[in-house]
């Protein structure tokens, strides 16, 4: 999560946002060396304490991305190299409608991943 869609205080009066929202994964071990792991998370504010500023990033509503991780342990059972591939999909919403026609607020990610241990 990501703390109140990224936001903390109000940028025009200076409260606290409150927010709300989780996470959950899920996985499964295919083989001993190959996992999968499939998750969300959400980042609601309350919108009553947000001011949306023109032309800013300011003002997010809600915040949420959905994933999949496979990944693959090399290296036996010290598991010292790791490949993986992360699939995402993520929204953010604002609470400013001029921007949610100019900015993009939502794509789909392709995270590669290559970990060595030593």
């Amino acid at each position: 999560m990501a703390g109140g869609a990224l936001q903390t205080l109000n940028a025009v009066t200076w409260k606290a946002i409150r927010s709300t929202g989780g996470w959950i994964e899920g996985y499964v071990y295919l083989t001993p060396m190959v996992h999968n792991h499939t998750g969300i998370f959400i980042d609601d504010p309350n919108n009553h304490d947000i001011t949306g500023l023109s032309n800013s990033l300011f003002g997010r509503t809600r915040n949420s991305l959905v994933y999949n991780t496979l990944l693959w342990d090399l290296g036996g059972e010290r598991k010292k190299f790791r490949l993986g591939l992360e699939l995402t999909y993520g929204r953010t919403e604002y609470k400013d409608p001029t921007i949610t026609g100019r900015l993009p607020n939502s794509g789909f990610g392709i995270h590669p991943q290559f970990a060595w241990v030593f």
